[in-house]
């Protein structure tokens, strides 16, 4: 009989046991761009659980049946940091309350991370965090906001 029953062999994991503390924690707890060059397929996922999310509130903001978020466009969704925290770039038209809108986001935001944790399958909700900019800002960036030649 073995000496060894019933107890468990520890290993270490990334094949070896170079790893210095610093190193695990950068591994593990790291930017995204140090987990990306890590492991590509972690940027990849994250910007597939942006573009569920995406389409998913694209779907829910529009059958709210608030008025003040009626005509609304979700423009972007991108992690902060990681996947936990999304931020929702907004799009409001140009005549817009952009505080009102932001303020009514922000009471829809348990029943939206509601909605997209019934449409994606993970383990954790992410966090959503809005940015609202009126259609009009939106020209001005994409022309350089030089409106003084004439």
């Amino acid at each position: 009989m073995s000496n060894h029953t019933g107890r468990r062999r520890v290993r270490a994991r990334h094949g070896g046991s170079g790893h210095s503390p610093a190193s695990l924690e950068s591994t593990y707890f790291g930017a995204p761009s140090e987990r990306a060059a890590i492991n590509p397929h972690h940027e990849r996922k994250d910007l597939q659980l942006c573009r569920q999310v995406r389409e998913q509130l694209d779907l829910v903001v529009a059958e709210l049946g608030d008025p003040t978020l009626e005509a609304v466009s979700i423009a972007e969704v991108t992690p902060l940091g990681d996947a936990h925290l999304l931020r929702v770039v907004v799009v409001a038209p140009p005549d817009a309350d952009v505080a009102l809108v932001q303020r009514r986001l922000e009471l829809a935001r348990p029943g939206l991370r509601a909605e997209i944790a019934a449409a994606i399958h993970r383990k954790r909700t992410p966090q959503l965090t809005f940015v609202v900019l009126t259609s009009s800002l939106l020209r001005d960036e994409e022309h350089g906001g030089d409106d003084d030649d004439v």
